[in-house]
């Protein structure tokens, strides 16, 4: 299975997926943590405002990874057939929203989690990433 950073923890990709292709997963998002977290770092100290970012995974260094990514995260408005689709797959109790966020949003807000995840484990040295099989909707987390 091939895997991308641009998705959503929210998918139902997750709940499909058997024990093999969860562990698969996390294997991929092991391995790609390192190189995703310096890109980000790459991203952030190239836009102009931010090269003076200091990642050096203290908690005041979200401060400014927030502030930029505030600044870089879109949104796009969906197509009608999109939202027909949308619409369809829902048991109707929530209204489908006419736009979603662009995949470039998603791949970078996957990078900030893997930061942020990243700062918890500097800063708390009990933390260690965790892969949740018994409850799909906690594929992967900072846990104790």
């Amino acid at each position: 299975m091939k895997f991308s950073t641009s998705y959503t923890p929210v998918t139902t990709a997750f709940t499909l997926m058997g024990k093999s292709d969860l562990k698969e997963f996390y294997e991929w998002f092991m391995s790609n943590l390192p190189y995703c977290i310096e890109e980000l770092m790459q991203l952030v100290r190239s836009t102009p405002g931010f090269e003076n970012w200091n990642p050096d995974y203290s908690p005041e260094s979200l401060n400014s990874l927030g502030d930029w990514f505030s600044v870089k995260a879109k949104k796009r408005r969906l197509s009608q057939q999109e939202i027909d689709a949308l619409s369809s797959s829902n048991d109707g109790s929530a209204e489908t929203s006419p736009w979603d966020l662009t995949d470039e949003t998603k791949t970078l807000a996957a990078y900030v989690g893997m930061y942020y995840g990243q700062v918890a484990l500097e800063n708390f040295p009990s933390l260690k990433w965790k892969q949740q099989l018994e409850n799909k909707k906690l594929v992967i987390s900072v846990s104790p």
